[in-house]
């Protein structure tokens, strides 16, 4: 976690202006991610909700990839104060940002693409084809949201 002054350090002299944020950063807990320095993405998909309720602007997603009108609705939702529609959003798709790490990516990414049938073919070396036991986890957060 970048202390206030290495943040500050690194925006005036390298010219950093955006910053991903993860779940242990301390500015989450704090809830103070309406920075003067930065501007600030959610870098996990599964706490975008919070992080732009409390300031960042945006998420850096892998489920976007297959949710992402979703997700853009929900970010939409939450800087137009609608939190209702919003939490109902991060609700319905939170079973999807877990699913979309039940290994390493971009395997999920492009298993769910495929599952949702937008064929975008078979893993390439080095990657290979997700477990049964991981697929079936996929496959069952997509049904969760709908998807299947």
């Amino acid at each position: 976690n970048a202390k206030f002054t290495v943040i500050a350090l690194l925006t005036y002299f390298y010219k950093v202006h955006f910053m991903k944020i993860s779940p242990d950063d301390k500015r989450i807990k704090e809830q103070n991610l309406n920075s003067t320095l930065t501007i600030n993405y959610s870098g996990d998909d599964y706490i975008t909700f919070a992080a732009v309720a409390m300031g960042a602007v945006g998420v850096l997603s892998v489920a976007s990839h297959v949710v992402g009108k979703e997700i853009k609705e929900m970010v939409q939702c939450i800087k137009n104060n609608n939190m209702d529609r919003a939490r109902e959003l991060h609700l319905q798709l939170y079973p999807m940002f877990k699913g979309m790490f039940v290994t390493a990516n971009p395997i999920p990414v492009k298993t769910a693409m495929n599952m949702v049938g937008w064929g975008v073919g078979h893993l390439r070396m080095p990657l290979c084809e997700m477990e049964d036991a991981n697929a079936a986890k996929l496959e069952k957060a997509m049904i969760e949201c709908g998807l299947l």
